[in-house]
């Protein structure tokens, strides 16, 4: 009797994580989740209006990183009314915020906000 009840616990405990992990595997993975959104506040290093593209200085704990940002031909620029690339313009020094998200070819961004910061 006493080695039956050790050999039922036994196997208990050997297929618990089978049937933990079965029983995870069953849920539908049905829709796809949405791809996740970015945001930046930085600083602008670098702008390029004719490819749109966009380097960012931004802050990251006690370091600083250059985020390389690729602006989308329909982005929305400040208010939310979209915005043609020439008619962004944005310079060195100017302090932004951007709304992306990641593609094959790196981030796109889909909203660009220009923040003004006051002057000393």
């Amino acid at each position: 009797m006493h080695c039956t009840s050790r050999a039922v616990a036994l196997t208990a405990m050997l297929l618990l994580p089978v049937v933990t992990h079965a029983a995870v595997d069953r849920h539908p993975q049905g829709a796809a989740q949405p791809a996740p959104s970015y945001t930046y506040q930085g600083t602008v290093r670098a702008f390029t209006a004719k490819t749109g593209a966009l380097d960012l200085i931004t802050g990251v704990g006690m370091a600083l990183r250059i985020v390389h940002v690729t602006l989308a031909p329909a982005a929305h620029a400040g208010g939310g009314t979209a915005a043609r690339l020439a008619g962004l313009e944005f310079k060195a020094g100017d302090v932004v915020r951007v709304e992306c998200h990641r593609t094959a070819t790196g981030l796109v961004a889909d909203r660009v906000e220009r923040i003004e910061v006051p002057k000393p």
